[in-house]
């Protein structure tokens, strides 16, 4: 153990001064080529008035083009407000992550919906966790410890439940979809249902059965990303075999092909819970 140790030692050290070799003959010859007047490089960028951008930069750019389609468009709700639900931070890590995929996968949409994280704890293990991941910071979020109720109009929410009794038949522009912000995947308990009912609040639920079989033992439970991008793919397509393929293919069995176009949303068909 000890002598493999100090192989690895060795051979660090060796590999330091390499580089250290490598980049002071570089920084030479770099040298040599300004004082003669050449370019340091052939690169066909270097001497050009067009600067080169790189994969991030592309990436940053991309983002910045959805902030106005996002800002002046849709508002979608991720509900926070289940931190009591999530008894291990493994959830409340996975709650997260599943929220970055929803930013990573952005781009791909022309108008994409703009996000409210809604019901934060203050100074709760959530807000936490939301404070140490930096990469949350950016103009296509806004996270806020208000509820839903205070901040936007009561009568275009709409709270996305599987233990819903409505049927969601299409996406509806002028409505305010809320997703549960629950990462554990057991759905033991009607979670995001009972919030809806005690918030009197009008609810539906994904047509999944009628579209997608799923496999023997299976679970139903999707994930916030996977429902995002659910909504968004309805939203520009109109097609729920298209928004349906962001369910994962080992959870499913079969799918079926849709048959007939969706019939019209009526919002009177879905009055609010007692």
């Amino acid at each position: 153990y000890l002598f493999l140790r100090e192989l690895n030692r060795k051979h660090r050290v060796a590999t330091v001064a390499l580089n250290d070799i490598r980049r002071a003959e570089s920084a030479k010859r770099r040298a040599a080529l300004l004082s003669e007047g050449r370019p340091p490089t052939n690169y066909p960028g270097y001497s050009s008035m067009f600067r080169h951008t790189g994969r991030h930069t592309e990436k940053y750019i991309r983002e910045q083009l959805m902030f106005a389609p996002a800002r002046l468009g849709e508002m979608l709700v991720i509900d926070c407000g289940f931190e009591q639900d999530h008894a291990h931070e493994y959830y409340l890590s996975n709650l997260v992550d599943q929220i970055q995929y929803i930013f990573a996968d952005i781009t791909r949409y022309h108008s994409p919906s703009f996000v409210y994280l809604t019901n934060l704890t203050p100074h709760g293990r959530l807000q936490t966790e939301f404070s140490r991941r930096a990469s949350l910071e950016n103009m296509c979020f806004e996270v806020t410890e208000s509820s839903y109720l205070d901040l936007f109009p009561h009568d275009k929410l709409i709270y996305l439940s599987p233990d819903s009794n409505f049927e969601m038949t299409s996406f509806d522009h002028e409505a305010i979809y809320i997703i549960g912000g629950i990462a554990d995947r057991t759905g033991k308990k009607p979670l995001t249902f009972g919030k809806a009912k005690r918030d009197n609040v009008k609810h539906q639920h994904f047509p999944i059965d009628r579209y997608v079989k799923f496999g023997s033992g299976s679970g139903k439970s999707l994930t916030i990303d996977q429902v995002y991008n659910i909504l968004m793919t309805l939203k520009h397509t109109g097609s729920w075999v298209e928004a349906f393929k962001y369910i994962p293919d080992r959870k499913v069995a079969e799918r079926y092909a849709e048959k007939k176009e969706s019939k019209p949303y009526d919002r009177e068909k879905y009055v609010r819970g007692p």
